[in-house]
Parts: C-alpha cells; structure tokens; sequence
C-alpha cells in the first residue's frame, strides 16, 4: 500500500534529509514485531520468568511500546479514511454522470475495488494481532505461574501472601468475584472466589493443616468432597497451573450454566458422573465383581473427579499396569478411593465435557438425572422422556436402559427453522408455548481422549458411525478439523502419518524413526533380535468424540480398547533395550539368540504376523489378532492355518485368508500368553521355548 500517512516533520534547529513515508502497512508490521518480540521473552528460559516473578518489567515495557504504535495505527487508518478513501468515493461520485463503461468509471471502479482488498488484508493482520496479543497474554499468565509453583516447591505455606495475590489475578482473569477474609484468632485469610452459582472457598495460612479447598453451588447440587480433595491436592502439590485449569473449568461449567438455566450443566455434569457410576455397578454385577474383567470388557472404570471437575473414564490399562495391581488395589479401583489412579502409568483415559455442537442436544429437566440406566425409574411429569434399552455389547446377556427424549429434533432443520428455534429459547417458556423449548442445546457431551490415541481408519469410522446421531462432527483427530457426518469419512491419505510411527513416537525410549526396524530384548536370559517390516497402517490421533449421549460410551470404549490393545502389541517391538543398527555404513548386527520378524497388514490392520526363527532350528510362526469387542488377542500357529514355515515363513503366512483365522482353531495356551503380556517378544519367547 503506498498511499502516504502523513508528511515528515522536519527536526528543529535544521533541516534534516527526508525521511521515507509511512504506510498503514509499515504501522502494522512493526505492531507485529513488538508482539512477535514480546513473544519470544515469553518462550525463552531467560525471559520473564527469569527477569520478574510475576513479568512485571517486560509487561509493563511492552505496554508502553505496544500503546504508541496502536496510536500511530490509529492516526493512519483515520488518514487512510479521510484522504485516500475519501477522494476515492468523490471520484465514484463525479464520474457518475459519465457515459457508462467510460474510462473514468473504469479507472474509479478499479480503485474502489483495490481500496477494498487492502482493507480486507488490514481486517486480516488485525485479527492475527488480536490472536497474539491473546497468546502473549496466555504465555505471560502462565509464565507467571509457572514461577509462582517454583517459589511453592517447599509448600504454599512458606508464601501465602503469594499465592492470595496470585488467586486475585486468577479470579480477574476468569470473571470470577474476589473476596478475602482474615480470622483474627487463628490468622487464616478465606479466600473466595464466586461466580454466578458456584462459590469456591480456599483457607490459606501458615501451617499445612490449614490449606483447604471447599467448592459450593447455589443449586440444588448435592456437594462432593471429592472435587475438594482434588482441587486442595493441587494446592498442596505447589502445583499452581493445575489448580487454575480445574478453577477455569468450574467457572466454564459456572457460565454455561447462567447462560442456560433451564438445562443446568453443572446438575447434568453430576448426572453423568452418577450415570457412569451406574454403568459400572451393573457391569461389575454381572462380571461376579471382577474390576480386571471390567477394565477388559465393560465401558471402563468410572473415576469422577479424579482428573479434573467432570467425570473420568478409565477404560485401558496396560498389560505391564494390571499385572502389578494387588488385590487390594483393585478393590480401591472399583471403589474410587485409589488417589493414585490418575498417576497409574500408561493408562488412557475418557474425560468428559461439553462443547459447542452444531446439532441440538436435549437435557433433562430438574426432577430426572440426565441419563438413568437404573432397573426402575420413574418418568414423572415429563412426557417427552422415553426409555430406551440397549444390549451391552461387550458383556453377554447384560441390558443398559437410558432415558432419552421422545421426540428428538433431527440436523435437517432450515437455516430458518434453526434462527426460530435459538429465538424462542431466548424467551420465557410461557411465551414460546414450548415449556423444553429452554432444554434443547447446541451443546453436547464430549469425551476427551487422554491422551491422545493413534488409531487406523477402521476404528476412526467404526466411531463416527457409532456417534452418527451426535453432534455430526468427527472424532477430534489432532491436525484436522474435517467435519464428520458419515459421508465425510476420513480417507486414506498418501501423506498421512502410518499406525507405526505414531505408536514408536511414544516411546520414550525407542530409537530415532527408521524403516524397516530393528531392536534387540533381553528376555529369560535370551536375545531376541526383533525386526518390523514396512509400516503399512494409515492413522490418525483421536483426541476426542462427540457424544449423542452416555449411551454411546458403550460402543466408543470397545472401539477404543480394541485399537489400544493393538498399539500396545506394537508398542512391544520399539520399547527396547538395546537399539540393533542396520543399513549401509552401520555397525554390524550383534548375534541374537531369536530372530522375529513382524508385519502388519494395511487390510487388516488388527492383525499381526509374527516369525520366529531360533538359531539352529526350523522356523515357528504365529498370527495374533485383536478381537472385539472384549479386545483379547487370538494366536493361531502356522501350522493349524496350514502356512509353510519352513520357506519365506512371512510369506507363506500372508497368503493366509481371514477365513482361516476362526476363533475355536486358536492356540488357547498362546492366546493366553497373548493377552496377559500384549508383547510380541514374550510371545516369540514363549514359543520358541514351548513345541506347539
């Protein structure tokens, strides 16, 4: 853009050689530099955390920097307008009257229309400032805590000064009311923090029996110390960033909930946490009251507030995870008093929230839980509640009822029937002559998926066709936000990231991406040298699943066991205890006791071929596959599939035709072995060292 801002103003005292003319264009790139440069101290080690404990210094710098160049900005675009803009629209007026098609409305019209486009670039660059500054603002917020945590590594009671000031800012950030009181008698100072209808009380003194936590709501929600207990382990941890996340989620559930009374999210938020539990107590009845069996076969572990506000899912623990839990353990698991649950390594969560969806979403009235899967319930007043069975899909013979509306409102509404819809929810419910009208939503429950799982594009479908109904939008998959009615599938992409890479890529211990792959184990005293072939599975991460309601828990969480007991499998070969190097130029491979070569297969990608070949003997072979819905591995020996091991043992195998592969011709004592250790290399062990 080169229309000039304004001219130079020439220095008193003496003429000094002309300066060149600023542009609105030059006004906003170095209103980028100062964010860009505000920025970079915040990701720095030696930025503001470094120079001040809260970024004092640099903020206040950046301020004053970031205040004269919105100024100059400002002075620009008021230029902009009032010359250039403004002659542009006197030309359009005179050559009104010229003969159409002429030159000077030609030429006017042109202008006119480059005026617009460098306007629209403008609208651009301001909503990406506008982006940064919130970025700056997050990063600078966060710095801040991150030194407030370090000053509590010895305990927030060595600085409750700090952390009293440090709620204050918090409370500001969030739009949370901010109150103190200080007890005369014992020094405590009572910090609270209240929104709309959620109070939260934090007791801070001196000594560390005084910290507590208490959250109360002005509803008619039974209180639950669990979220006290959760919150104050935060606090007494020093962990300040972890405490301002689950404050900022009860103020989110605080704000939604005033601005929809009539659903009240925080009543439906304890809903589903009550209809989990529920789940889980059915579940575990029918089980004989094995929690292992549930975590393998049922929709989970029901956890509420054990991660965060909401309710939390348990539903994958690892092999290595449930071999070294004690009974006792178990029993604290299917009680929920096993504080220790959320650290239990390698776990994969479902935490639960709401969201905004596209589709509408109906939340039961005051007197009904949101969803209820008790054997009786009573329906009350509410007419336009039915009761909805389903069998369980993992569990044999075990039915799940929920209630759900009678009349649900289908996505095909008009653009004008949509506008109608959020018109008669903005009014009393007299008045709209529709008394649900106020419990119909475009929001919806969410499962998060902690963390986030690599997945195959069957389970990605099997999902979104088990959600269709929801809120039409696809499970979250991280670098993608593609909607996802069931037409809009995920398709195979050639540059798409492969199951193996995702899976190596969280091993912390596994050696630096390569294909094919090898890596050494140490097990019982033997070597096993263990090679992958080619990757062949296209993946994607799910982060999340939109939910139509709970009762698509009991179709997601098989879908999502089965791909991580998959992964687990795969995860087997690149956890590793020495790395094996090969390819040109490299070290040679050191001898192994046990060579097992292992594929995948892009068409079945719930199947694992395995060869093993000991020195000095014939070649063994097996095929593992994960099953569903209980996600058990099954192991069929290359002989009972009738697959020639003693050539190209792989080979041989993958001529081998699902058909084959019937679960009674399983190998029962492998596919124990199988689904006990989920490890290729104890399997390769086991049969080198049994004869089949």
């Amino acid at each position: 853009m080169a229309d000039v801002l304004g001219p130079a103003e020439a220095a008193e005292g003496g003429a000094v050689p002309p300066q060149p003319p600023r542009t609105v264009s030059d006004e906003f790139r170095e209103l980028q530099h100062i964010v860009g440069q505000f920025q970079a101290q915040l990701d720095t080690a030696g930025g503001t955390v470094g120079l001040h404990p809260l970024g004092a210094v640099n903020a206040d710098k950046a301020r004053v920097a970031f205040a004269q160049a919105c100024g100059r900005l400002r002075s620009g675009l008021a230029a902009y307008r009032d010359t250039t803009l403004s002659s542009w629209g006197g030309l359009l007026a005179a050559s009104a009257g010229q003969q159409p098609g002429g030159e000077a409305v030609a030429a006017a019209t042109h202008r006119a229309a480059a005026a617009m486009q460098e306007l629209g670039e403008m609208r651009r660059a301001a909503d990406v400032l506008h982006e940064d500054i919130a970025g700056c603002q997050r990063l600078l917020f966060g710095a801040a805590g991150a030194a407030v945590s370090r000053t509590f590594a010895g305990g927030t009671t060595e600085s409750p000064q700090l952390l009293i000031a440090r709620l204050a800012a918090c409370a500001k950030r969030l739009g949370l009311a901010y109150y103190t009181d200080v007890s005369e008698s014992s020094g405590v100072t009572t910090v609270t923090l209240a929104g709309g209808v959620s109070v939260v009380d934090v007791d801070i003194g001196t000594r560390a029996d005084q910290l507590s936590v208490k959250v109360s709501y002005a509803l008619s929600v039974k209180h639950d110390s669990r979220i006290d207990a959760l919150i104050l382990r935060r606090l007494q941890a020093g962990d300040v960033g972890g405490f301002e996340v689950l404050l900022e989620e009860v103020a989110t559930l605080d704000r939604l909930t005033q601005e929809h009374p009539a659903a009240n999210l925080i009543r439906n938020t304890f809903a589903v946490a009550a209809t989990l539990a529920e789940l889980q107590r059915q579940e575990l009845a029918a089980l004989g009251g094995d929690v292992g069996q549930l975590v393998q076969r049922g929709s989970g572990i029901a956890l509420p507030y054990t991660r965060h506000i909401g309710p939390s899912t348990m539903y994958f623990l690892p092999a290595t995870t449930r071999r070294g839990l004690s009974a006792q353990q178990w029993a604290a698991l299917g009680d929920n008093t096993l504080e220790a649950a959320a650290d239990l390594p390698g776990c994969r969560w479902l935490d639960f929230v709401w969201e905004p969806s596209a589709a509408e979403h109906f939340f039961l009235p005051e007197p009904l839980q949101q969803h209820c899967v008790a054997a009786a319930f009573a329906l009350g007043e509410a007419g336009a509640v039915r009761a909805a069975t389903l069998p369980h899909p993992g569990i044999h013979g075990l039915e799940m009822r929920f209630l759900e509306p009678a009349h649900p409102r289908h996505g095909s509404d008009s653009a004008q029937q949509q506008q109608q819809q959020q018109q008669q929810q903005q009014q009393p419910t007299a008045e709209s002559g529709d008394p649900d009208a106020g419990l119909w939503l475009r929001y919806a429950a969410v499962a998060r998926v902690e963390p986030a799982l690599p997945a195959c594009a069957l389970t990605v479908r099997g999902i979104m066709l088990a959600t269709a109904s929801a809120a039409r939008t696809a499970p979250g998959l991280d670098g993608d936000a593609a909607p996802g009615s069931t037409q809009d599938l995920p398709r195979l992409l050639e540059d798409a990231p492969t199951l193996e890479q995702l899976v190596r890529s969280e091993c912390a211990d596994a050696a630096p991406a390569s294909a094919p792959f090898k890596a050494a184990h140490s097990i019982g005293g033997r070597t096993l040298a263990v090679g992958l072939e080619a990757p062949q599975i296209r993946a994607w991460s799910i982060s999340r699943v939109p939910l139509a309601g709970m009762r698509d828990v009991l179709a997601v969480v098989p879908l999502l066991r089965r791909q991580a007991v998959l992964n687990e499998l795969l995860a087997s070969c690149f956890s590793v205890t020495t790395t094996v190097p090969h390819g040109a130029g490299e070290a040679p491979t050191p001898a192994a006791d046990i060579a097992v070569a292992v594929r995948t297969h892009a068409s079945d990608p719930f199947r694992v071929d395995v060869c093993v070949a000991p020195a000095g003997r014939d070649r063994l072979g097996v095929i593992l596959r994960v099953t569903e819905p209980a996600a058990g591995v099954l192991a069929w020996a290359h002989p009972v599939v009738g697959a020639d091991s003693a050539a190209d043992a792989l080979a041989a195998v993958g001529a081998v035709g699902p058909e084959a592969l019937a679960p009674e011709a399983a190998h029962s004592r492998l596919s124990r072995v199988a689904s006990i250790s989920a490890s290729i290399p104890i399997v390769a062990h086991w049969l080198e060292s049994h004869a089949l």
